[in-house]
């Protein structure tokens, strides 16, 4: 029997389904440069907040870390996830083999979710497979977010 974890049910509720990463790659690369950014920055806004509530009950920058952990270790094939911290300076590290387009994805989805869930900027770098993230903790952590409805979560893509 497949156990099923909090994950699990809450990408089921989510409705994402498992795709062939060999079309997922070959469909990226077809995407125009300013449209990846585009469409990384309304994944971010519509869907981390609710994954990251769902699977932890709080938003804050160590559980959107913890997250990407999560999704790293759940889809190995897709990109590595590494976290470094020293004092209160983060570095956050993507690693993949699927090219420029994929880079700029993952680059504007951690900016974005960043901003967009805690309001810490995150100093974004990027090469063909890899994609580093620095930003400097809050000497103050924001207060604890509270969950949003879907309705007001979910946009279209223009």
């Amino acid at each position: 029997m497949i156990r099923k974890t909090a994950s699990d049910e809450l990408m089921e509720d989510l409705d994402m389904q498992y795709f062939p990463t060999l079309l997922l790659t070959k469909m990226m690369n077809f995407i125009p440069e300013d449209k990846v950014s585009e469409l990384a920055r309304w994944a971010a806004k519509n869907y981390a907040h609710q994954f990251i509530w769902g699977i932890f009950k709080e938003v804050s920058h160590e559980t959107i870390i913890e997250s990407y952990e999560l999704m790293a270790a759940k889809y190995p094939k897709l990109f590595t996830f590494e976290h470094e911290k020293q004092g209160l300076t983060h570095t956050m590290r993507i690693r993949h083999s699927r090219g420029p387009n994929w880079s700029r994805f993952y680059s504007e989805t951690i900016r974005d979710s960043f901003w967009e869930l805690v309001r810490i900027q995150v100093s974004m770098q990027w090469t063909q497979n890899e994609v580093v993230g620095t930003f400097t903790e809050p000497i103050e952590t924001p207060s604890r977010v509270k969950p949003r409805p879907i309705a007001a979560l979910v946009k279209p893509i223009s």
